[in-house]
């Protein structure tokens, strides 16, 4: 896949298609306000190699116009390098916050349990 005109191609199809999918789910209109702005995602095969690691970036572009800009990196590396920098540029720290996250749904889960047993002993059967 030396030829730049055909990965080029490549891209545009594959953003396509994913953009697609990505449109299709329910959720997809949600995703800025759930606080999800980025995406990313490698492409490529073993048949014409790697075509390329897209980064979609929602963004403001004018009074009350939103738009998700599409951006290529050219190696895996550099799609992981921004994935990276993504995760660190950050005001809070996202492993606490995950692990806080984690630890209350566990919390929530052990509860939900605790009230089913509970349930379960009122049961009484004459």
């Amino acid at each position: 896949m030396n030829d730049i005109k055909e990965r080029e191609l490549l891209r545009q199809a594959m953003e396509v298609q994913f953009r697609h999918q990505l449109y299709q789910k329910p959720e997809f209109t949600f995703l800025p306000s759930l606080g999800v702005r980025d995406i990313f995602q490698g492409f490529g095969n073993d048949e014409v190699g790697f075509i390329g690691f897209l980064h979609l970036k929602w963004i403001r572009v004018g009074k009350g116009e939103k738009e998700w800009l599409s951006i290529w990196y050219d190696t895996p590396e550099e799609g992981v390098e921004a994935q990276r920098q993504w995760f660190e540029d950050v005001p809070y720290n996202r492993g606490k916050m995950m692990h806080s996250v984690m630890q209350h749904m566990k919390d929530q889960a052990e509860k939900i349990e605790i009230e089913e047993s509970e349930e379960e002993e009122k049961i009484i059967l004459n």
